[in-house]
């Protein structure tokens, strides 16, 4: 998994359009770290976008991924998301796996 992250970081990276003074794509474990203030100090972010991201939290950890997101953006900023929805097709789809995660 880690691999994989790497690679989608940096396949952004090499991307002609990426401008790191307008984008910082980086690998963070929301679980187990902070969001490195070096990296993206708070108050300094127009826009996250979460794909995915919340259905992969345990929910007793959600409020506390919440805050650190929330420390890192601008007053105004917004948290853009995309997750499974109750009776998704993607999520009934993964629920009949029986090592689910998805509640």
């Amino acid at each position: 998994r880690r691999q994989r992250q790497m690679c989608i970081r940096d396949s952004l990276k090499s991307h002609p359009q990426y401008d790191p003074n307008n984008i910082n794509a980086f690998v963070c474990d929301m679980l187990r770290s902070d969001i490195p203030s070096d990296i993206i100090p708070d108050n300094s972010v127009d826009a996250i976008l979460l794909i995915f991201v919340l259905s992969a939290i345990p929910p007793e950890h959600m409020l506390a991924t919440l805050k650190k997101l929330y420390r890192v953006l601008k007053p105004g900023g917004w948290i853009l998301m995309k997750d499974y929805g109750l009776y998704d097709l993607t999520q009934l789809r993964f629920e009949r796996r029986k090592d689910s995660k998805l509640a």
